[in-house]
């Protein structure tokens, strides 16, 4: 297996569309700290209080999300099927397990690698238009990217599945838009008769990077121990469960 982990590093770092969109998301970022560095500039606020409200509401709202999806059809875009790697690879010996999961782990290390990159680079990019945080501010960014980077691997782990067996075009990420946005408001509707159904509604990666609210107040998973340990546990039983149907799904399928 860490032969072809190996072999897909190497289309990994030529890959054009994951570091496009790598530096898409970059952009964006850069674009989000230009306009908190407007308000600041414009309303004469603190700037690291802009700067505490930037990493708040970021880090805090389905925007990692969104990213994971792109990078997901980024890694499993229809430049290499038309090289017909698996094939290959299947030809050269490789078992169905060893491609799933070689694929798997080796994009998985490849997201990781991305998700600390760009967030150092919001980090960076603030620090220098909007000033030095306070420490308090450093310490909740931090733990916020604790807790949503195993939602990342989570929801990744489903979004492979589905863009591996149904390819990276409109088929898998469909699919893949459906599975992260439709179901949790089926089971949320099926809920209302069965109340056991809301857990996956409520308790899904992508809810679970959104702001929660109170009658009270808002908050987020990771804002305690047992929250971050929540948001542990959640990626965790996505991970494996998605993992286990992709690769019963894979061994399924005719591999073209």
């Amino acid at each position: 297996m860490f032969n072809y982990i190996r072999s897909e590093w190497y289309l990994i770092r030529h890959n054009r569309s994951f570091l496009v969109s790598v530096g898409c998301m970059a952009g964006l970022m850069l674009l989000f700290i230009l306009l908190a560095y407007y308000s600041f500039v414009t309303f004469e606020k603190n700037g690291s209080e802009s700067f505490y409200l930037s990493l708040l509401y970021t880090t805090g709202t389905s925007f990692f999300a969104p990213v994971t999806l792109i990078i997901s059809g980024s890694l499993e875009n229809d430049e290499f099927k038309k090289h017909h790697t698996l094939k290959s690879s299947v030809s050269f010996g490789f078992s169905r397990e060893e491609l799933y999961l070689g694929k798997l782990f080796a994009q998985l290390s490849a997201c990781t690698l991305a998700y600390v990159s760009l967030a150092l680079f919001y980090f960076v990019t603030g620090l220098l238009f909007l000033g030095v945080p306070d420490s308090d501010s450093v310490i909740y960014y931090i733990r916020a990217l604790l807790g949503i980077y195993p939602l990342c691997l989570g929801f990744y782990a489903m979004v492979f599945c589905f863009l591996l067996n149904l390819g990276g075009g409109w088929g898998g990420v469909l699919a893949a838009l459906g599975a992260t946005y439709g179901l949790p408001y089926l089971f949320l509707f099926l809920g209302q008769k069965v109340p056991l159904l809301q857990i996956p509604a409520y308790y899904n990666p992508v809810n679970m990077m959104k702001t929660q609210w109170t009658d009270h107040a808002a908050f987020f998973y990771w804002d305690t121990s047992s929250g971050m340990g929540l948001c542990y546990l959640t990626a965790a039983v996505y991970f494996i469960l998605f993992t286990v149907i992709g690769l019963y799904w894979f061994k399924k399928r005719e591999i073209r």
